[in-house]
């Protein structure tokens, strides 16, 4: 993906995002490599042989959300600004999605 997401976009991340076992999940290290499990130990994902991606893949249980929330709350700030000059809204011209 590259460029603004769309809305339909930012809704169907948030419709996987909620689809997945619940988090946190977590990174255990073992002499196999770094396995994804979730709060009660369930296993998510097999090996990664990278910590650094068994890391990334656990923490984005949490950061996907946070940050489609973030997207959320900065389209509403940026819904809300007006222009100094001309008291216009700046609307949909800086938001960070497209329809």
């Amino acid at each position: 993906m590259s460029g603004k997401l769309t809305k339909y976009q930012i809704e169907e991340i948030r419709q996987r995002a909620g689809a997945a076992t619940e988090g946190p999940w977590v990174c255990a290290d073992t002499t196999d490599g770094a396995w994804i499990l979730d709060q009660d130990d369930m296993i998510i994902s097999g090996t990664c042989e990278r910590d650094q991606d068994a890391a990334f893949i656990a923490n984005a249980r949490q950061d996907i959300p946070s940050l489609l929330d973030h997207i959320t709350f900065l389209n509403e700030v940026i819904s809300s600004c007006r222009c100094a000059e001309c008291g216009d809204e700046l609307g949909k011209i800086g938001q960070l999605t497209t329809e």
